[in-house]
C-alpha cells in the first residue's frame, strides 16, 4: 500500500491550482470521471484522488531533472491506484488498505484535556474510558493556559493569550511549554477563537477583549494583522464553511446573529444570519430576539458548518441546539443530551467531542459540565448523540487535543 505523500487536507490554493490551464492536460490525463452511483465511496474515492494530484505537483515542483519527474509519477500512480473504487480497491473501501477507509473506533482515541490548570490534566478514550488521570507538564505556572485560545498546528499545541497574560503565543515542546518572542496585538481571552489553516501554514486568532472584530494571523515565525470583520464576534467561534473561516454570532449586540467568512482577497464577507428562535401564536410569527453565542463550530469534509451548543444571555439559557449551515441555508438538525456552552470542540474521523463549558439543568442554579460524543454517517446526518463523561466543575474552553499513549505521561 503506497503512502500517501501529504496530508488529506485541501487549500483554497490547491483548488485554483486545480482550475489554472496550467493542469487542464494532467486532470484531463489522469482523472477521467467517476459517476458516483458506480463507486460505493464517491466521497472518498474523490477527495483521495485530489489529494494524490496535489502530492504530484509538489512532488514536480521540487524537481531538477527528469528522472525525478518520472519518479513522482510513478508515486501518483500508485497513489492513484490504490484510491477508493481504483484498480487497487474495485469495491470501495471493502477490503481496501486505504488509510481513509480504516477508520478507527472511538475507544481507539485518546484525547488530552487540560481544564485549567496543568496539574489537573488527564485523557479519556473516545467512549469516556479515563486513560491517564495525570500528565508531566511544565510551564512557568499552574494556570499558564487558562482560558486560553488553542489550536494544533504543524502537529504542535499552541496556546494564545490566557488569563497569566493575554497577548502571548507559547508551544508546547515535548513536554513543556516555552513562550516564543512574538507578541499578539490582540487580547486573547475567555471567548477568543483560533483556527489552523487547512494546509496547515497558519492559524487565525480573532475576537479579543480588547478587539472583539479584530484578527491576528500566526505564521510560525511571525504574528501580523489581517482585516478586522464588520461586526463583533467575541464568543462567535471560528470554524471553516466550503473552506473559508468562518464565525457565528457574538455576545456583543452588533454582532448579534451576524455570519461572516474570510475571503480568499482577505476580506470578510457576509453570509446568511443565523435564524434566530422563533414561536408561532395563533395568529402571527412572533420572534424572540435572543441571541445565541459560547456555542462551537465545526467545519465538515463535505464543507458544511455545524454549529453546537451555547447560551442565550437574555432569557439566560443554554441551548442543545445543533445547527448546519449549508447551501447558504440553516438548519436545525439535531440536539445534544445536555445543554452546553463555553466548551471546545473536537473533530476524530466521523464525531464531534464536546467537552464543556457548563449547561443549565432543571434546577435555577444548578448546572451541569457534560462531555458528548456525536458520531455522523457518511452523509454526515447524525446517528447518535451520547454522554461519554463530566467535569465536576465549570471550565472555560478547555484545551482537548489528540494524544498517543506514550504522550507525557507521570513516571
Amino acid at each position: 500500500m503506497p503512502i500517501l505523500l501529504r496530508k488529506c487536507q485541501l487549500s483554497v490554493d490547491f483548488l485554483s491550482i486545480l482550475g489554472s490551464p496550467a493542469f487542464t492536460i494532467k486532470k484531463l490525463s489522469f482523472f477521467p470521471d467517476r459517476a458516483e452511483e458506480t463507486c460505493p465511496d464517491f466521497e472518498l474515492n474523490d477527495f483521495c484522488l485530489s489529494q494524490c494530484r496535489l502530492s504530484y505537483i509538489d512532488c514536480t515542483e521540487e524537481c531538477e531533472s527528469s528522472s525525478c519527474q518520472n519518479l513522482c509519477l510513478l508515486n501518483f500512480q500508485d497513489c492513484n491506484d490504490f484510491c477508493p473504487c481504483e484498480v487497487g480497491c474495485p469495491e470501495g473501501c471493502k477490503n481496501c488498505d486505504n488509510p481513509l477507509c480504516t477508520e478507527k473506533s472511538p475507544a481507539d482515541h485518546q484525547i488530552m484535556v487540560i481544564p485549567e490548570y496543568l496539574s489537573k490534566a488527564y485523557s479519556i478514550s473516545g467512549d469516556g474510558k479515563l486513560i491517564n488521570p495525570g500528565y508531566s507538564l511544565s510551564a512557568p505556572s499552574d494556570d499558564y493556559a487558562k482560558w486560553s485560545a488553542n489550536a494544533i498546528f504543524s502537529d504542535q499545541l499552541f496556546i494564545f493569550g490566557g488569563d497569566s497574560d493575554r497577548k502571548k503565543v507559547a508551544q508546547l515542546d515535548g513536554c513543556e511549554f516555552k513562550e516564543l518572542h512574538m507578541r499578539l496585538s490582540i487580547e486573547a481571552y475567555v471567548g477568543t477563537a483560533a483556527l489552523t489553516a487547512i494546509n496547515d501554514d497558519h492559524v487565525l486568532i480573532c475576537f479579543g477583549t480588547n478587539s472583539e472584530n479584530k484578527c491576528n494571523l500566526f505564521t510560525g515565525s511571525a504574528v501580523n494583522s489581517v482585516s478586522s470583520t464588520t461586526f463583533g464576534h467575541r464568543h462567535g467561534s471560528l470554524g471553516y464553511y466550503h473552506g473559508r473561516p468562518t464565525t457565528v454570532s457574538s455576545s456583543s449586540t452588533d454582532g448579534y446573529s451576524k455570519v461572516e467568512s474570510l475571503a480568499e482577497d482577505g476580506s470578510w464577507i457576509r453570509q446568511s444570519d443565523h435564524p434566530r428562535h422563533q414561536k408561532f401564536s395563533k395568529y402571527y410569527l412572533v420572534f424572540n430576539l435572543s441571541n445565541i453565542h459560547a456555542h462551537n463550530l465545526i467545519g465538515l469534509p463535505s464543507g458544511a458548518l455545524m454549529m453546537v451548543g451555547g447560551y442565550k444571555r437574555q432569557t439566560d439559557d443554554y441551548v442543545t441546539d445543533i445547527w448546519l449551515l449549508n447551501s447558504e441555508e440553516w438548519s436545525l438538525v439535531g440536539d445534544l443530551q445536555k445543554s452546553v456552552a463555553y466548551g471546545s470542540v473536537l473533530s476524530i474521523d466521523s464525531s464531534v467531542y464536546i467537552f464543556g463549558g457548563r449547561g443549565d439543568t432543571e434546577i435555577a442554579w444548578e448546572y451541569q459540565y457534560p462531555i458528548q460524543r456525536i458520531d455522523l454517517d457518511k452523509e454526515e446526518e447524525i446517528e447518535n448523540v451520547t454522554e461519554i463523561g463530566s467535569h465536576g466543575e465549570h471550565f472555560y474552553n478547555p484545551v482537548i487535543f489528540e494524544v498517543t499513549d506514550e504522550f507525557c505521561r507521570m513516571i
